[in-house]
């Protein structure tokens, strides 16, 4: 009994890693201008899980990071910004977040993956991956200023 305790626990944290990493190999986003392209201009949309936005990067061209909150004339929560954005060049292209707002910069670089949804179409999908881990899973809303 022990034994088949053991092999079911085995089998299904291997199932269950298998999982959360799949999205963190396939359909990447690998050529700098084709990411570049992506963000530029562009809002990912990270969902909260409870029908709510747990935030709504807005990609500036400037290079900026917006989140956009609840719109820039909200006197609770305004849009704001966060720091800075940029890919890198060549074949195998990240994007690095450099965030200021909340005290020492804070820096997070990604490999980005397409999950769902046609790439650089208004509701694809898209998972922001480290180490083969996703940290983030977001929807392409074209444009900004007008949040998710």
């Amino acid at each position: 009994m022990i034994k088949k305790i053991i092999f079911t626990g085995i089998l299904l944290t291997n199932t269950f890693t298998g999982l959360a990493l799949a999205d963190c190999v396939n359909n990447r986003v690998a050529v700098s201008n084709n990411l570049r392209t992506l963000l530029r201009g562009n809002t990912i949309c990270v969902s909260n899980g409870q029908g709510g936005w747990e935030s709504q990067e807005e990609h500036a061209t400037s290079g900026e990071i917006i989140d956009y909150k609840k719109g820039p004339t909200d006197p609770v929560d305004p849009r704001k910004k966060l720091g800075t954005w940029s890919t890198t060049a060549g074949n195998d292209a990240t994007v690095t977040y450099n965030y200021t707002a909340f005290g020492p910069t804070v820096t997070a670089v990604y490999r980005v993956y397409l999950t769902a949804g046609v790439r650089g179409a208004a509701g694809s999908t898209y998972d922001f991956c480290e180490g083969g881990v996703v940290k983030a899973s977001g929807t392409l809303k074209l444009g900004t200023g007008a949040g998710c």
